[in-house]
């Protein structure tokens, strides 16, 4: 009897620790009215468990409503990645930066992480954090003797789908350039991927269709570019109109627009880079921007899915992206070394999920005033900018759905020569850029 009662209280206690802890809460009273079944405990023991239970689940909760959020929190997801890169320069003949020979290595790091809140179901807050403190660029260059790198704000907003007109969102505060829908390119014609823009932004859209395959929408950026007290704020104004369309394995995007900027002229060109490098622009003597930019643009990409079946891994799709764009401002119209730009991109597969891999090609030509050059993609040539032409190849490979290895090649030459208005910097070289790129997300 003694050791039936010892075995009675052993299991008791056991289920006890089991239902406290939580491990089987969602099957508790199935368990106790089981062992009651089976004689293995009695109707009060099975009773004395659930308040012990109970109060233990009370005592837990107590304790982690010590750390508390608001009640209008949906969800918070964070998110982060890191990438580090090698990277080789080769510079051909007429190198304004030095002699034939100077080619350069170096190795830099780009890391960001932040979290995206929900707020309800309509409304959306997002802040991220990243290395460096250029307005195109995150990354870092290893060295300067092991000195502390910077981290700094690279987005923070708030977006608000209203619930009585899910067909429009206002976003507010440092946002991604996405915002302003562009193709997928590897060198981008008029804003560097890791641009963040400063201001407000309007998206109205409608989507229709039996199976919903068809969306046209408005996109409209207010931008601050510079707020100085002393003289003019600088903006940047952006239009643009854009329609989707699903059709069997085809999926395409198309969309015109422009943008305008104000009181740019007269700002220095330096002010404009926040530490880069972008050049190509033709400047005043005192190296400011002669004018503003009126620029009108076609974009447009299409996705053919050729079938449901996998060609060595990576998913049988075809990418197509194209772009044209023109400075019509008559400042730099009269300016010369040319207002307009074009680019085109094939690229096939996808690198979502481990073992899919991508390559692509484009062809670029960005004439010297045909967009303002402080935004452009700052890998294009060696410091970015415009007043360059040239081919980018690509390839990159999942390791794991969070971890890529890929290899990027930009090879370049200058459209004009010369450099007199255009900054010494931006090199009239022939110019070979290699990276290879490493990303792991988390």
């Amino acid at each position: 009897m003694a050791y039936k009662n010892l075995t009675t209280r052993a299991v008791a206690a056991a289920v006890a620790a089991l239902i406290g802890a939580g491990a089987i809460a969602q099957a508790n009273d199935a368990i106790l009215d089981l062992l009651v079944k089976k004689g293995v405990i009695n109707q009060r023991e099975a009773n004395d468990i659930r308040e012990q239970a109970d109060a233990d689940m009370a005592k837990q909760v107590e304790v982690n409503s010590k750390t508390k959020v608001a009640p209008f929190l949906q969800s918070m997801e964070w998110a982060g990645d890191l990438r580090l890169r090698g990277e080789y320069f080769n510079f051909g003949d007429g190198v304004t930066n030095g002699p034939r020979d100077n080619d350069r290595l170096r190795f830099r790091y780009r890391l960001r992480f932040g979290f995206i809140a929900k707020l309800q179901d309509w409304a959306t807050v997002g802040v991220r954090l990243a290395s460096g403190t250029e307005n195109v660029s995150s990354n870092q260059t290893l060295g300067g003797f092991e000195n502390r790198k910077s981290i700094g704000i690279d987005q923070v907003y708030v977006a608000v789908t209203p619930p009585f007109a899910d067909w429009m969102t206002l976003t507010g505060g440092k946002f991604d350039s996405k915002a302003i829908w562009q193709p997928s390119f590897g060198s981008p014609m008029v804003t560097d991927t890791d641009l963040a823009w400063e201001g407000a932004h309007e998206r109205i859209g409608y989507t229709f269709g039996e199976q919903k395959q068809y969306t046209v929408y408005g996109s409209f950026g207010q931008f601050v570019l510079n707020e100085n007290a002393a003289a003019n704020d600088v903006y940047w104004l952006e239009f643009q109109l854009g329609a989707e369309a699903k059709l069997g394995p085809v999926k395409t995007t198309l969309a015109g627009g422009t943008y305008y900027t104000q009181n740019l002229g007269g700002v220095s060109r330096a002010t404009a880079q926040t530490g880069g490098q972008n050049q190509g622009n033709t400047i005043s003597a005192a190296g400011n921007y002669i004018d503003d930019f009126r620029v009108f643009y076609g974009r447009g990409e299409a996705a053919w899915t050729v079938n449901d079946k996998k060609f060595v891994g990576t998913p049988n799709v075809i990418t197509f992206s194209g772009e044209y764009l023109r400075n019509v401002n008559d400042g730099y119209q009269k300016a010369g070394f040319g207002t307009q730009g074009w680019t085109g991109q094939i690229a096939y597969g996808s690198t979502k999920k481990q073992g899919e891999w991508q390559i692509g090609y484009q062809y670029k030509r960005l004439e010297a005033n045909a967009t303002l050059d402080a935004f452009t993609d700052s890998d294009w040539g060696s410091t970015g900018g415009t007043d360059r032409k040239g081919h980018f190849f690509m390839a990159t490979y999942a390791i794991r759905d969070w971890w890529t290895l890929g290899m990027k090649t930009f090879v370049t030459e200058k459209i004009s020569r010369s450099t007199s208005s255009l900054g010494s910097s931006n090199s009239s070289a022939d110019i070979l850029r290699v990276q290879v790129d490493t990303v792991v997300k988390f």
